[in-house]
């Protein structure tokens, strides 16, 4: 009860101060459709994951609206888009529709009839060791193996990040082992500021969902391991957003971010990544903060469309997304003619009337919200998101209830789901992805889970 009259007192005084800023219209509607996210979401005891795809995804639907009232300008003064506050409210509202399907799939989902994280007899040592023979595995795969396979290596990669959580988890929760996930933790995030994208985020997603998820209630301890965590994240998030350019110059022997092509060695990319560290001062941190709330929102292109869409160019009639199905369920192998799908650059053109550079070899997209407004219009959109968020909770379920597979099966579902936390990607790689990664994570669940129990549990003396 007094957990849930804090809240109650945090909810109000959060709407009251939206009313008071700049924006009250955008901030009121964020800071309320974030409360109900929490309140459907917000499950003790379990990975909250779910909560923490919305949570990106409100984020970048929000995120332009905090900036403007922190600098006390109305929002539609931040860019040319004039309909940006409508962006704002459809992209909230698509979020919003997600954790209800979600919310609705895990309705009857509780920490005691779930896989848990306390009690499971798994050997810490072999799980540290399985995940070292995975990660070398995936390494080596992701060399050797040809681009049409490329989706199964995609998916080990997915999976290797489910031992990643299972390692935070089960280690964390032990105690003895904190110092070990503090080293892997450490590992991942570096290894992750090497590669050409730099994904050191993920494994700090990772041990974040962990953390709260390794007790019914968290400590003030998690709280405070949280906080550094948080900080952490977004400390890193600026200075890779002030020094990534350069950096993937450097990687590409000067051929530029769009090249994607790494010609250093590992120690060559240590030491570059170094310099361009110790360079950065208070003005390229400034720039970077600036640059990171810039990438992280994604209301503009939106807002653009809503512009265009359907003044110029008319609604779709449900064409991209019955694509979207053919493109899934249409394998090329049985229908050799299909068509290639058209460049995301192409199509973010054709319905914002912007000129985006489609023939350099970029790619940018307008985001799944503005796509599927531009597919069904403005109010049948909002199915889309609802039955996404139910495909998501329903998968989050089926492996949440292994429960003879504890801490993996958790750590399965949080990385199958980790990923799902943009609300940028077209609708034809959200979802092909997602369930070409559901199938092929199924079948090795199905053949590899009972030798994976055999070698993870412990022996009992």
């Amino acid at each position: 009860m007094p957990t849930m009259g804090l809240g109650l007192m945090v909810s109000v005084a959060g709407l009251g101060i939206a009313t008071a800023t700049t924006n009250p219209g955008t901030t009121f509607a964020a800071v309320l459709s974030l409360i109900l996210i929490v309140r459907l979401l917000w499950r003790p005891g379990l990975p909250p994951v779910l909560l923490f795809i919305c949570g990106m995804q409100w984020l970048q639907g929000a995120v332009m609206a905090f900036h403007a009232d922190v600098f006390g300008v109305e929002l539609r003064t931040m860019t040319y888009a004039r309909h940006i506050d409508e962006a704002t409210y459809y992209t909230l509202g698509w979020v919003s529709m997600i954790a209800v399907g979600a919310a609705f799939a895990t309705r009857n989902l509780t920490a005691v009839g779930s896989a848990a994280t306390h009690g499971m007899s798994l050997s810490l040592p072999r799980l540290i060791a399985i995940y070292a023979v995975w990660t070398v595995v995936v390494r080596v795969l992701e060399v050797a193996i040809p681009g049409q396979a490329q989706q199964i290596v995609g998916a080990l990669e997915t999976l290797r990040w489910a031992f990643v959580y299972a390692l935070f988890a089960l280690g964390w929760s032990l105690g003895r082992g904190r110092m070990i996930v503090l080293g892997i933790l450490t590992a991942e995030v570096a290894f992750g500021f090497l590669s050409f994208f730099s994904n050191f985020k993920t494994p700090l997603y990772l041990f974040a969902i962990a953390l709260v998820s390794s007790g019914y209630r968290p400590t003030l301890r998690q709280y405070f391991v949280l906080a550094i965590v948080f900080a952490a994240t977004l400390y890193f998030g600026v200075v890779w957003s002030s020094i990534k350019r350069e950096y993937r110059n450097e990687l590409s022997g000067g051929l530029g971010a769009s090249s994607q092509v790494v010609v250093l060695s590992p120690e060559e990319r240590f030491d570059v990544f170094v310099d361009l560290v110790g360079s950065v001062d208070a003005r390229m941190l400034e720039e970077g903060a600036e640059s990171l709330v810039t990438r992280i929102a994604y209301v503009e292109y939106f807002a653009y469309v809503l512009g265009y869409v359907p003044r110029v160019e008319p609604h779709q009639d449900g064409g991209i997304w019955a694509n979207a199905f053919a493109h899934v369920f249409l394998p090329r192998v049985l229908f050799p003619d299909k068509a290639a799908l058209e460049s995301d650059t192409v199509i973010a053109e054709r319905y914002t009337g912007l000129d985006l550079g489609a023939g350099t070899g970029t790619s940018i997209t307008i985001g799944l919200p503005a796509e599927t407004y531009v597919d069904l219009g403005p109010v049948v959109m909002f199915i889309v998101p609802l039955l996404l968020g139910l495909m998501y909770g329903s998968v989050y379920r089926y492996f949440l209830r292994r429960r003879e597979a504890g801490v993996m099966a958790q750590g399965v579902a949080v990385a199958m789901h980790v990923g799902m936390s943009s609300v940028g990607p077209a609708a034809t790689k959200v979802l092909g992805g997602y369930l070409a990664l559901l199938v092929i994570t199924l079948v090795l669940w199905r053949l590899g889970w009972p030798v994976l129990e055999r070698a993870l549990r412990a022996q009992h003396r």
